[in-house]
């Protein structure tokens, strides 16, 4: 499979990868705690739709583990942000991309019943 084809087949996951290290430098360099919130929600709503696409065919837990570390990096980046709020907001979007792609809210590019 060609690299365009690739990407455009499967371009949110590498927005994600993208974003998630983006995330991990915007957390060192920036000193907005605002920020730092803004983007740990982005990535935990990102990691709920890269773990909810995954789950069916291939195992997850690697897909965890990268979550996880991807979460306690961010954490140690974000030296002015409250590290407690930071693991409320990736949860709640974690899970709220979750619940949304289960109830049908959220479909997924290119899926049977995409265009309505």
């Amino acid at each position: 499979m060609k690299t365009d084809q690739f990407i455009l087949e499967h371009w949110a996951e590498a927005l994600a990868v993208i974003i998630l290290m983006l995330g991990f430098f915007f957390a060192i360099v920036i000193e907005s705690p605002f920020i730092h919130y803004v983007v740990i929600l982005l990535a935990g709503l990102l990691g709920g739709r890269v773990v909810y696409e995954r789950h069916r065919y291939q195992p997850i837990f690697p897909f965890i583990l990268m979550l996880i570390g991807f979460l306690l990096g961010f954490m140690l980046g974000a030296i002015s942000a409250n590290k407690k709020v930071i693991m409320f907001l990736f949860l709640v979007g974690f899970f709220f991309s979750l619940w949304l792609h289960k109830q049908g809210h959220m479909g997924f590019f290119k899926s049977e019943g995409w265009i309505k």
